[in-house]
């Protein structure tokens, strides 16, 4: 009889055991299938994150190609201007240098004129003797 039970609590022994390591196993799967139904999850969470980044990105870049043409824009037109006002400066310089001579003929005019009237009268006085 003690054999028996021996035989019997035996069988129990490895029926638990069958029965733990058929649990187990069930559990494990189930464990397994959750955590890669969260692992999938958790991917396209970060999918969508770095395609949300990506797009951020792609806006802030093209937003600085913009202001950087902006900024090439409203140099080139800097330089323009920066030639325009030397041409000016010039222009202003050649009317000033050009007036100075105006002036300096005007006075040489005058000068001959004045010498003219003076050899008109000394001619009138010659030809009145």
């Amino acid at each position: 009889m003690k054999m028996m039970m021996s035989k019997h609590l035996g069988i129990l022994v490895w029926e638990n055991l069958i029965s733990i390591n058929s649990r187990s196993q069930g559990n494990l799967n189930k464990d397994f299938d959750e955590l890669h139904s969260r692992a999938s999850s958790e991917w396209k969470e970060l999918e969508n994150h770095l395609d949300s980044t990506r797009s951020s990105l792609q806006t802030v870049f093209e937003q600085l190609v913009e202001r950087e043409n902006d900024i090439l824009y409203r140099e080139k037109q800097l330089e323009d201007r920066e030639v325009k006002v030397k041409q000016l400066d010039g222009i202003e310089k050649l009317c000033k240098e050009l007036s100075e001579e105006l002036e300096l003929k005007k006075k040489q005019h005058n000068a001959v004129l004045i010498k003219i009237e003076e050899k008109e009268r000394e001619l009138s006085h010659r030809c009145l003797r």
